[in-house]
């Protein structure tokens, strides 16, 4: 069994491409956060405090590792030469620089503690033979000169490190380049180096990892098309080897950040698959489910994932998440369930409920209600497991697509949590879909109305009535809502600001109905902020100022009830109110009592 823990952020960054890495230090429980090229803290992952700094004028270009066989701290600057300092330096200009003819690449830590030079050029060393050799050419490059490292990634097995290069041919063509790294550290055997060209493939790679499965090392690759495969390195499969299985729990269509967390199960961070924020799911490549999950608001482009012990550290917009997590001998007693569907006809399942009274339940008064029109699509898809926001997205679709708008107008009537990006869909919609579509509705009889006719109207109240989350709306509604259109709109909400001959929805009352409705308001004017602030078009300048003066005169109302508040407060509790008193002030009352 696996499970995620509730998690925190560690550090802000400074920015996410500038971050280098992150690495276990010598004492467990402390990180290494190389932050960018000038700067880079030791952090302490309980507590989340500042242990140490390091600064230096020079770039860094690799992150700061520690080496135990130095006892000391080693870093990269410019590609060309590396510094060997201790805790308690801080400024690191004045360490002394060994220079290299070879550029660096990177500096990787293995797990004994001792830490590999990595070049360019595809060739690996250990730090004190790189140093000791340093001003010597690499005979033997394992890369061409115009090769590209587009990422690495290293495993430890059978005692034997690992380190899988993906990299960019000049010919645009891509390949991964196997680099087994032996006690000496030289690659003149060819068979310690295994390359695998792509050939002839119709989907993209948007993953890829190391993992130790069945006593052999495998390439797991992750395709656009959600389909992830597992290569043995001993057999002679065609790459990209045997399907595994379909990931159906994240969006494919962007870059995935893949993470071996044990020999089955699989850490994954990508786009949500309704592209709705980001979602981090840990996969049993055994048993291929998805074990658990965590939610993210927004998706990182090009985020980065760490391994420090049993803590995830993520990279979530511009700060560092630790997500601690816990692995359990896994049994397939604990997957099924939620997992398997039950196909035997025979079986008959007893349930038992417990009557409480005549009160009803808001779900079981939800599930009655359910509209006819859409009662058997909803009900196939709540039987499948699907919450809500899921649903919305696959039948309201569907209904747009289709201009259906009695099922359309059933479904808003049913839903509550319906997709923002759903909501902007469905105003754009209705506000430009033709009138013959609403049927031989009445028209509104309000001057000027931009809407027409009533049942659209209808259709509009509920959508705008809906549920959101401001920032996730609003994306959207800069994206996909044209000016024209929300100009429409706001002249629409002025009306139903300054007549009451149309009500937004029936289950809201007058205050709340307003509250929404002013709520639009600011949302349209923060999404075509810019453009309505710069525009001299005096129909959008008369649109603005109608709104300012039904908000303003609301606000005046609302200060007017202010004043009337202490006697309306004096009549709640019963006392009298007596006018030939002098109150100075109708915020507060002075009353003069007799102690004795």
């Amino acid at each position: 069994m696996a499970k995620l823990g509730v998690y925190y952020g560690l550090c802000p960054l400074i920015d996410q491409k500038s971050l280098l890495g992150v690495v276990e230090d010598e004492t467990e429980g402390f990180v290494i956060v190389t932050l960018g090229k000038n700067m880079a803290i030791k952090y302490k992952l309980s507590d989340q405090k500042q242990i140490h700094s390091w600064s230096t004028k020079d770039h860094l270009t690799s992150q700061i590792v520690y080496d135990k066989s130095f006892n000391q701290y080693v870093a990269v600057f410019d590609y060309t030469f590396i510094r060997i300092f201790g805790s308690d330096c801080e400024n690191l200009d004045r360490i002394k620089k060994y220079k290299f003819h070879t550029p660096i690449h990177s500096l990787i830590s293995m797990k004994n503690g001792t830490t590999l030079v990595f070049f360019k050029n595809g060739t690996v060393s250990a730090l004190q033979h790189a140093l000791d050799n340093r001003k010597v050419e690499s005979p033997n490059p394992i890369l061409e000169n115009n090769d590209v490292i587009e990422s690495y990634d290293t495993f430890t097995f059978d005692e034997r490190f690992v380190i899988s290069l993906l990299v960019k041919c000049e010919n645009g063509n891509y390949k991964f380049v196997i680099i087994h790294v032996t006690a000496d550290n030289k690659h003149e055997d060819t068979d310690n180096i295994t390359i695998i060209k792509f050939k002839n493939l119709s989907s993209s790679l948007i993953g890829h990892l190391l993992i130790s499965k069945d006593d052999c090392l495998n390439l797991v690759t992750l395709w656009s098309d959600g389909k992830l495969h597992v290569m043995p390195l001993n057999t002679n499969h065609d790459f990209p080897g045997p399907l595994l299985s379909i990931v159906e729990s994240l969006s494919c269509k962007n870059k995935v950040c893949m993470l071996v967390l044990s020999s089955t199960y699989i850490a994954l961070y990508g786009a949500d698959k309704n592209e709705e924020g980001a979602s981090l799911v840990v996969y049993n490549i055994q048993f291929k489910v998805t074990q658990c999950k965590q939610a993210f608001k927004l998706y990182t482009v090009g985020s980065k994932m760490y391994l420090i012990r049993d803590n995830i550290l993520l990279t979530v917009g511009n700060h560092l998440a630790v997500l601690p997590y816990q692995l359990a001998t896994e049994q397939l007693a604990a997957l099924v369930g939620s997992h398997r569907q039950t196909t035997n006809d025979d079986v008959l399942i007893l349930t038992e409920n417990v009557d409480w009274g005549e009160k009803e339940t808001k779900e079981s008064k939800h599930v009655k209600n359910i509209p006819k029109s859409i009662k058997k699509s909803i009900e196939n898809f709540q039987n499948e497991g699907y919450p809500e926001r899921l649903i919305c997205a696959e039948i309201i679709p569907k209904m747009i697509e289709k201009k259906n708008i009695t099922n359309l107008l059933d479904s808003l009537k049913y839903f509550n949590e319906v997709p923002e990006s759903l909501i902007v869909d469905l105003v754009i919609f209705v506000l430009n879909s033709d009138e013959q579509i609403f049927g031989t509705s009445k028209k509104v009889e309000i001057e000027d109305c931009p809407i027409q006719p009533l049942k659209r109207c209808h259709i509009l109240n509920r959508v705008i009535s809906l549920p959101y989350n401001d920032m996730l709306i609003m994306p959207y509604l800069r994206d996909k809502l044209q000016v024209s259109d929300s100009l429409k709109l706001l002249k629409y909400i002025c009306i139903l600001l300054n007549d009451n001959v149309l009500t937004l929805n029936e289950e809201k009352n007058q205050i709340e109905s307003e509250i929404k409705i002013i709520e639009w308001g600011s949302l349209l004017l923060d999404a075509h902020y810019q453009k309505l602030q710069l525009s001299k078009d005096p129909n959008i300048l008369k649109v603005l100022k109608l709104f300012y003066n039904l908000v303003d005169t609301h606000i005046a109302c609302i200060n007017e009830n202010k004043l009337t508040a202490t006697v309306l407060d004096l009549i709640r509790r019963g006392k009298s109110y007596n006018k030939s008193k002098q109150i100075v002030s109708k915020w507060y009352s002075i009353e003069q009592m007799s102690l004795y």
